[in-house]
């Protein structure tokens, strides 16, 4: 194509390679939120630089462009004007991360937690209901926040003339909470409409299992004995009456908005990711109160992939999906056959997968996890 004098052309940047005059373009390489390299270069041979963002451009975010105002000067522009000229802007940078003094885990003593933000002149907000915080929306932090029982902290910063910092979140684990985990907890609805057969919603931990003299001794290792993984969001967002994806199992379009943390138990690294989540499964997902879970890694909510070893036995490490599996046949869970739930050993699933990949054949990966839903244990 050619692009007069004082002309405007837009060129998605996506790896996909399209150079078909008149047709939307498409460059044959995409670009990193985190940064990179772009340049723009003229056609003397050996082309010479017109423009470049050296070594790379800084930190993008969703529905926010980056570019030159009508000085030449670097911007954000909250405004966006493709095929256009950039609108007029103030926001010069972006705020820095917020920084936890005492990192995600499993605790049993309460300890102070300090947020600090090396960007001079900036607020830091903080939630521990799931909700991400805004500039409008949580606590402002003003002293150190003292942490006695499972919490699950977010915290971001704002500042003038700048892009607020990404939303950090740490999940603070105590067994004992978790062990004493009530029915009804304070702040998530109590509904019938996890299933189709109407029965109440129920978060507490059975004290049929948590005091019987054959587990509770070693009930509190038992929930260290695997790792954690802490889904936090909006509370409404997963068991909302109108907007909860937990509560309308059988809505197919509801996604929502999620932070997934890895925590070992053994204090070696995990990760942290910000993703989507939906409801998965067949009968599962409507006719018992355990619906599985499926996680999925987009631009649109942080990171396009999840970059972790997450099976041990597998050498992938980048992932689009994960499915967080409650099983339904042969379980406890299952809706209305008790032969099956006698059956519920929660083994069956994993061990014929990991007999047809002991055969040399094609299988799908099995790892055990706690899950734990805005600081609330769920198996």
């Amino acid at each position: 194509t050619n692009l007069p004098a004082g002309g405007y052309l837009v060129v998605f940047a996506s790896g996909k390679d399209r150079r078909i005059a008149g047709a939307r373009l498409h460059t044959s390489f995409a670009l990193g939120s985190g940064g990179d390299y772009l340049g723009l270069y003229n056609a003397d041979f050996p082309p010479q630089v017109a423009h470049e963002y050296a070594p790379r451009f800084p930190e993008q975010r969703n529905d926010i462009s980056y570019g030159l105002d009508g000085a030449g000067q670097a911007r954000y522009f909250a405004v966006q004007t493709p095929g256009g000229p950039n609108s007029t802007s103030t926001l010069t940078g972006v705020v820095a991360a917020v920084h936890f003094s005492v990192a995600r885990g499993f605790f049993n003593q309460p300890f102070n937690v300090l947020l600090t933000v090396p960007t001079p002149g900036t607020v830091i907000r903080y939630t521990t209901d799931g909700s991400p915080p805004t500039e409008t929306d949580g606590q402002v932090y003003s002293e150190p926040l003292v942490i006695n029982g499972t919490t699950t902290l977010r915290a971001a910063a704002f500042g003038p003339d700048l892009l607020p910092s990404l939303v950090q979140t740490h999940t603070y684990v105590f067994i004992n909470d978790t062990l004493n985990q009530p029915a009804n907890p304070a702040g998530f609805p109590i509904t019938t409409t996890w299933t189709i057969y109407g029965w109440p919603s129920d978060y507490g931990m059975d004290p049929a299992i948590v005091t019987d003299p054959l587990y509770a001794a070693t009930i509190q290792n038992d929930l260290l004995s695997l790792p954690a993984l802490s889904v936090v969001m909006r509370t409404d967002d997963v068991f909302g009456e109108a907007n909860g994806i937990y509560t309308h199992p059988d809505d197919f379009t509801k996604e929502a908005a999620c932070s997934v943390e890895l925590i070992n138990p053994d204090g070696s690294s995990g990760f942290q990711c910000d993703a989507g989540i939906q409801m998965h499964g067949g009968g599962s997902r409507t006719k018992t109160l355990k619906h599985p879970l499926r996680l999925a890694f987009k631009g649109m909510y942080g990171a396009a992939k999840l970059k972790y070893q997450f099976f041990p036995d597998s050498p992938v490490t980048e992932f689009d999906k994960i499915d967080l599996r409650s099983d339904y046949n042969n379980h406890w869970t299952h809706g209305w056959d008790a032969t099956q739930r006698a059956r519920g050993g929660l083994v069956r699933d994993a061990f014929c997968k990991d007999l047809q990949m002991a055969m040399g054949t094609l299988s799908s990966h099995s790892r055990y996890v706690h899950l734990y839903i805005n600081g609330l244990y769920w198996g």
